[in-house]
């Protein structure tokens, strides 16, 4: 019950005041989910792709 009654403060020092060190930070069902953990070369080259591919589509100035 002690726990349930800190919640917003502990939510809020954690994502409001980037306090992670002092709070809690939420993850819902959906963080179950989660599959796909690329290491940041592979992730940073998605990213890459995406944005060449994105870039093809704009018009030429």
């Amino acid at each position: 019950m002690l726990l349930a009654a800190n919640t917003p403060m502990l939510l809020k020092a954690s994502m409001v005041d980037d306090r992670t060190d002092l709070g809690v930070m939420a993850s819902g069902q959906v963080a179950g989910l989660i599959e796909d953990l690329p290491n940041s070369a592979v992730l940073v080259e998605r990213v890459m792709e995406e944005a060449r591919e994105a870039l093809k589509g704009l018009p030429r100035v």
